[in-house]
């Protein structure tokens, strides 16, 4: 839901506008200003993604409001909303999401909610890469709490992962067993960006680089043998059919 304020010194106006915003079911009117000033104190204890500006409003303009906004680092997107053309530089030099010229329609007010959730996506596509860059390692890691410790296991050392009691799990790597207090799907998923991780039984979860032998065991299940590891891991019945494929690669 976006957080919208609407600035304009003309009532009939704003009410135009809230009219059109609250037809969008992403869109949350939050609060209204009459006047530059008024719409400074409600900037200071909203939180707003959206500020709709008129230019020419009593005591303090639109456009001393958008440099306060910007001089303040404030996320708030901008947009103008006026009847005159004459400020449309000046405001693109702000770096404002855009420029709305009175009258305008739905159709108008539509593309500029496209333009601003596309920015919005392009800035949270920054930010994951930026995330992802900070927390990137030359052997990916997992991070396993344990005992009010918290265990960094590099995964390609990892074997296979179990179902302990309750909804723990322990991991068995080649530097020994950890266990750990997410159960095993959330296990899973962490390990999901590498394909060589295979759930293949509710209660495992392997490394099939580090399968050595696969062997039937009781009804149509299978008992998986790691190379110089002494725990084996089972394939479910369910899971027979990913057997049955790997034999014929």
């Amino acid at each position: 839901m976006l957080n919208v304020l609407i600035v304009d010194d003309n009532p009939v106006e704003r009410e135009f506008l809230r009219f059109l915003l609250e037809e969008m079911r992403s869109v949350k009117v939050v609060g209204e200003a009459e006047d530059g000033q008024e719409a400074l104190e409600l900037i200071s204890t909203l939180n707003l993604d959206i500020v709709f500006l008129d230019i020419s409003m009593p005591k303090v303009d639109g456009m001393e409001v958008a440099k306060e906004l910007i001089a303040a680092r404030a996320k708030a997107f901008i947009v103008f909303v006026t009847v005159e053309s004459k400020y449309a530089v000046e405001a693109f030099e702000l770096d404002t999401i855009d420029y709305l010229l009175k009258p305008f329609d739905r159709s108008r007010l539509r593309k500029t909610m496209m333009r601003i959730k596309e920015r919005m996506a392009a800035k949270a596509a920054i930010v994951r890469e930026k995330k992802t860059n900070r927390f990137s390692f030359r052997v990916p890691k997992l991070f396993v709490r344990s005992e009010g410790e918290i265990l960094v296991v590099n995964v390609p050392e990892i074997i296979f992962a179990e179902k302990d009691q309750g909804k723990q799990t322990i991991i068995h790597t080649l530097k020994g067993m950890y266990q750990s207090h997410k159960n095993l799907s959330e296990i899973e998923q962490e390990l999901a960006r590498f394909p060589n991780f295979l759930r293949v039984h509710k209660s495992y979860l392997i490394n099939m680089d580090m399968v050595e032998k696969i062997t039937p065991w009781g009804d149509s299940s299978y008992k998986v043998q790691f190379a110089k590891y002494p725990k084996d891991a089972l394939i479910s019945r369910k899971n027979a059919q990913l057997v049955k494929e790997l034999a014929s690669l």
